[in-house]
């Protein structure tokens, strides 16, 4: 029975009847893996056989002790949370025949290092990848172009992350509680949302180009090694506290373009010496009879 699963495990036949009754029935019909949730055993990997196409949600959620799943092609569809807190994984190799890919489906994997997405998949989902601290940035493949809410959220290993061109969104909390310590945002990307770059203590260097339309609320809030940031042309909106509490924060330019400033946005940045505007503009008018009058520069001095 168990070669008939593809599965190298060796349990109780009384486990396997209760616990994987229903899964083994769905491989048989080489339909779904649906139900191995909270698997504990001895055994390290797992092949899915040839045939199988949709992968439940919540499939092997805890299995601690797996190391390798083999995913055939002809899957197109993996769960939510279907990987979720497989601390032991370390490698996955998707299909290309992949098209649908749920919520959190590695959250919480650890020791996940490598992982490619199929070219199918051009959205990141929500948490997909959260608190992987031992993901590599090469996850980001081009052909990605939404970057889910909290996707790479408490990444330990993106240090230095240049988001691939064809990016076109970087959703709330995207990287929050990440490592890095150098961001390049390319120009396709249009939207930086609420929260997508907090509380990344060691960021220092930060490249935005234009194309970029608005950022979110808090979106670099507590970023408190980051010493400047240039706003790029075309910036039409700030969102509330963006850069609050970057302590290290000196200089900060807005371009004419920005027509809405959020409130409290550069909130205690206390080393915060310049703040260059075009005159006459939104920007000028909104600082000038601030708190942060006295910072003020004019890019055309």
């Amino acid at each position: 029975m168990l070669q008939e699963i593809g599965f190298l495990l060796v349990l109780p036949f009384l486990f396997i009847a209760e616990i994987f009754k229903d899964a083994i029935k769905a491989i048989r019909k080489r339909r779904r893996i649906a139900c191995f949730e909270n698997l504990y055993g001895s055994s390290t990997h797992i092949i899915i056989p040839k045939g199988t196409t949709k992968i439940a949600d919540s499939a092997f959620a805890e299995c601690h002790w797996l190391e390798e799943i083999v995913i055939p092609e002809g899957v197109i569809a993996i769960g939510s949370k279907a990987f979720w807190h497989c601390s032991a994984l370390t490698k996955v190799e998707l299909p290309t025949s992949l098209v649908s890919l749920g919520e959190r489906v590695f959250s919480e994997c650890t020791s996940l290092v490598e992982v490619s997405i199929p070219p199918r998949i051009t959205t990141i989902p929500k948490g997909s990848f959260s608190t992987c601290r031992s993901l590599k940035p090469t996850v980001l493949a081009e052909h990605i172009q939404i970057i889910g809410p909290s996707a790479f959220s408490q990444c330990n290993q993106f240090t230095a992350l240049k988001i691939p061109e064809g990016v076109e969104q970087i959703g709330e909390g995207a990287f929050w509680d990440a490592s890095l310590e150098l961001l390049e945002v390319p120009k396709s990307v249009s939207h930086i949302n609420d929260l997508a770059f907090a509380c990344c203590f060691f960021l220092e260097y930060v490249t935005l180009n234009e194309g970029l339309l608005s950022i979110g609320h808090r979106a670099f809030e507590q970023n408190i090694s980051l010493r400047e940031i240039i706003l790029p042309n075309g910036v039409k909106s700030i969102g509330d506290e963006a850069f609050s509490f970057c302590l290290s924060l000196q200089h900060i330019t807005i371009p004419a373009s920005v027509v809405e400033i959020g409130e409290n946005i550069l909130k205690d940045a206390e080393d915060l010496v310049l703040i260059r505007v075009e005159r006459d503009s939104y920007a000028h008018q909104h600082f000038l009879e601030s708190e942060y009058a006295q910072y003020l520069v004019f890019l055309d001095s």
